[in-house]
């Protein structure tokens, strides 16, 4: 998950591995996805298995939303 995390971080600030310009989603694909990290219940202080299976399944999903070249 870390690594994922680290791939969707990196796309998203428009860090590509070659020097083109960034390819990001469009604007409503963007504001979808920031909608899904904003309703994302958990918490943290428990540390529940729960919450780690939701961060996944999110996760997925804003990395599925990526372009394919970013």
């Amino acid at each position: 998950m870390d690594g994922e995390l680290a791939i969707l971080s990196r796309g998203l600030a428009g860090e590509g591995l070659s020097g083109e310009p960034p390819s990001l989603p469009r604007v409503p694909i963007l504001s979808g996805m920031l909608a899904d990290v904003r309703t994302l219940h958990v918490k943290p202080k428990k540390g529940r298995l729960k919450d780690l299976g939701r961060i996944e399944v999110l996760l997925e999903s804003l990395i599925r939303r990526m372009p394919p070249e970013a």
